[in-house]
């Protein structure tokens, strides 16, 4: 599929307001992780060494995302389109997958293993960071698996892949 960069109807872009409220969120997320990487760096031990580094690069994708999505979310574009955001979501796997990694290489010792292994507001940053988006990924591929075996219904799973709004951003609606 073709890249969707110069198709964009800016007449349906949301409001401002709309759009800062639906991305504060990350992009605040995604500083504390920066600021947080960044003024625990250097205090793991080896026992996690990808830690910081894992929380910093969350961090910044987190920022860059919502930045983008601020500016250009999916309803200015035609109905179907491969967009950045569709790249950027789909680069949230690996990513999930290296915090999974990182966190739960040694098990749960980053919570009882105490300061001498990291800090504990680092460790437990990350492991959220990571551990919320294992579970999303998880239900979805849970749900499209679900729906192939004919467990799920269809309809579920359209909702939890937002179809339906898909549906109602290209007939002109607004996002909530």
């Amino acid at each position: 599929p073709r890249l969707a960069s110069m198709d964009v109807d800016l007449s349906r872009l949301p409001p401002a307001k709309k759009r800062l409220a639906a991305q504060f969120g990350p992009f605040v997320g995604g500083l504390v992780s920066v600021a947080i990487a960044l003024g625990s760096w250097g205090k793991c031990s080896p026992y996690l060494p990808q830690l910081q580094w894992y929380l910093l690069v969350q961090g910044i994708f987190a920022c860059g995302k919502s930045t983008w999505d601020y500016f250009r979310p999916k309803c200015v574009f035609p109905a179907g389109s491969f967009t950045l955001n569709d790249i950027l979501g789909m680069l949230m796997i690996p990513l999930t997958v290296w915090g999974c990694v990182a966190v739960f290489a040694k098990g749960f010792g980053g919570f009882s293993a105490g300061e001498d292994v990291c800090s504990s507001m680092l460790y437990v940053t990350a492991f959220f960071n990571a551990a919320i988006p294992a579970v999303i990924i998880t239900v979805f591929l849970v749900a499209i698996a679900g729906a192939k075996a004919g467990v799920v219904p269809q309809s579920f799973v359209d909702k939890i892949m937002g179809k339906e709004e898909e549906e109602f951003n290209a007939e002109g609606g607004d996002f909530a």
